[in-house]
């Protein structure tokens, strides 16, 4: 399956995959001109100078603009020595401010960190860090971080090394983030590992064309995030391993547009602690308050998250749109139980495509869980080839997709729970609201539809099925909509045959009230409509019994005429104890 994002000129092709396959994504703005990121194994520069080939040959990176790739500065040659204990802070920012622009910085390992304060990397920087940039115990930089690069512009980060926050019990010693850059345009981070930052290990706010790739986030108090307005911005095939207060694991927050994250393992969000945590999740509250549009997430594995796999959220009131939510396995999420909840839980949307996902297993024995959930904020969602199964863990009130929004196009979903003791109990509740229609889905549960103007055409239901719900002042009509002159009606088998057909009865309508009228019929055991036993005329609503009529019970005929004298066709008169039919 294929999709594009279209923003600002921005065209942005993404292809489905299996989550372990590479993934592959093209971006054009002009002709001839990459603004995104190619091949993960190769990042290209934006049009101008360029060194000579990098140092890792043909599949490296190539250096920032002007930077010379054959030359490679040491911070060891130039006063930092890397031994747990001496502040390297101002060796290391010294040779960033000299050689940037210049040359490759090589940060090497040593078997023990490098101990700062914080640095800062200035425009055209191409840093290879391979040793272990850490945070001095009891420093305090509020939310500029580890390393930071602030209104800076191509700057590029590679290696096998770590940024170490230092602060992995979040014990206040080391208020700071990771790595956090500022209003930064075109940045590339491959490889690194970053660890236990007092707030965000990775904190991405007002920057654009950034790619994360292949990178290692640990713990840390706060999410992983591209946020304040950021834009173009893509983490791929990477490992978010949780975060130790209740927040997301990753997250796009607060005005975020055309950005993505693909093909990455997200877990743990919110391990060790009694909030519900999401995985991976979209954000917009008060503190940012702009609505994200045009964000991918795709073919990642979220698990073992206190809270949701997914969520797009807008406590602020404003409306996302542009969300694509497609090839993801979510698994053993929702552990900490918070009314309401479920695996993918989306509000205030607009523009909505959930396809081809895997939800199973969440939920906690507290509270009932969703699948998926949308709420009544929510409206133009297409919710596509989805597998939910087990949901609900822990009780037996689950529910596979649950809706309340307008506009809702729900089509070949497989809903099922296959465990001896069920913890399902639903396979849809709600249904949509105005415009929504389901078709083509299968499940092995009852389903409650229990709003109104919902279309349901060929699934395949198991159960009971319900429209409507007590309470509420609406009528609830289930319409059976047929052709002019075909049928229109519930069809009944057992044991794989057609037993009955109910509705009506194909007449064409002639006017005057004439055709379309209600029928009960049976079938024989060919699978062949017989004759209607029972019709009511629409014409003049008369009851036509077109077969002998049996009863065991008492039938009392005192109001019945004792002659035909003045009958018609088809009406009943008594003599004594016998029925006649005229």
């Amino acid at each position: 399956m294929s999709y594009v994002l279209k923003y600002a000129g921005y065209s942005t092709t993404t292809t489905a995959a299996e989550p372990a396959e590479q993934y592959r994504l093209a971006y054009s703005d002009y002709p001839g001109t990459a603004v995104g990121p190619p091949d993960p194994a190769r990042w290209i520069g934006p049009p101008g100078p360029m060194g000579p080939p990098g140092i890792d040959g043909e599949d490296g990176i190539d250096g920032a603009p002007g930077v010379d790739s054959n030359s490679v500065i040491n911070v060891l040659d130039h006063g930092a020595v890397g031994d747990g204990v001496t502040d390297d802070t101002a060796a290391i920012q010294a040779v960033l401010n000299t050689y940037a622009s210049r040359a490759i910085v090589l940060i090497p390992a040593t078997g023990s960190p490098y101990m700062v304060s914080g640095i800062t990397l200035p425009s055209n920087t191409d840093l290879i860090l391979n040793g272990t940039v850490k945070m001095i115990s009891g420093t305090s930089i509020g939310g500029a971080g580890v390393v930071a690069s602030t209104n800076t512009s191509n700057v590029i980060i590679r290696g096998y090394g770590m940024i170490d926050g230092n602060d992995p019990g979040r014990l206040g010693n080391v208020i700071s983030a990771g790595l956090a850059p500022s209003n930064v345009t075109r940045l590339r981070v491959s490889g690194i590992t970053l660890k236990d930052a007092h707030h965000w290990n990775m904190n991405v706010t007002g920057s654009s064309d950034v790619v994360f790739n292949g990178i290692t986030s640990i713990g840390g108090g706060a999410a992983n995030e591209f946020a304040a307005g950021s834009t173009n911005c893509w983490l791929v095939d990477s490992l978010i391993d949780g975060t130790t207060l209740r927040d997301y694991s990753f997250c796009f927050y607060g005005g975020v547009t055309n950005s993505g994250a693909v093909n990455n393992v997200v877990r743990n969000a919110g391990a060790g602690t009694t909030g519900a945590a999401p995985g991976i999740g979209i954000l917009s509250d008060g503190s940012q308050p702009a609505p994200c549009r045009d964000i991918l997430i795709q073919g990642n594995i979220i698990h073992d998250c206190s809270g949701g796999g997914i969520t797009c959220i807008n406590p602020a009131g404003g409306t996302q749109t542009g969300i694509i939510i497609s090839d993801n396995r979510c698994y053993n999420n929702c552990k900490i139980p918070v009314a309401g909840n479920a695996d993918c839980y989306v509000d205030h949307t607009i523009g909505l495509t959930i396809s081809d996902n895997q939800f199973s297993k969440s939920g906690a024995a507290s509270v009932a869980i969703r699948g998926i959930y949308l709420d009544a904020t929510v409206s133009y969602a297409i919710i596509t080839g989805n597998q939910i199964f087990n949901v609900g863990q822990g009780r037996t009130d689950g529910v596979g997709i649950q809706t309340n929004a307008n506009h809702v196009h729900a089509t070949g979903n497989y809903i099922y729970d296959n465990q001896t003791t069920a913890t399902m109990q639903y396979s849809v509740a709600g249904g949509g609201g105005a415009g929504s229609a389901w078709v083509g889905n299968l499940t092995t549960l009852p389903t409650n539809f229990g709003n109104t103007d919902t279309t349901v055409n060929a699934n395949a239901l198991n159960g009971v099925f319900t429209v409507g719900g007590p309470g509420g002042s609406a009528d609830h009509i289930m319409a059976i909509v047929g052709a002019q002159s075909h049928r229109a009606g519930l069809q009944y088998q057992t044991q794989g045959q057609l037993r009955w057909l109910v509705g009506t009865d194909g007449q064409t309508d002639s006017g005057s009230e004439n055709g379309s009228n209600y029928v009960i019929a049976s079938y024989n055991d060919s699978n062949v409509l017989q004759s209607a036993a029972l019709m009511v005329r629409r014409a003049d609503n008369a009851v036509l019994l077109l077969n002998r009529v049996e009863t065991r019970a008492r039938v009392n005929m005192t109001n019945l005429p004792t002659s035909a004298t003045g009958l018609v066709a088809g009406d009943v008169w008594r003599n004594g104890a016998v029925l006649n039919i005229v």
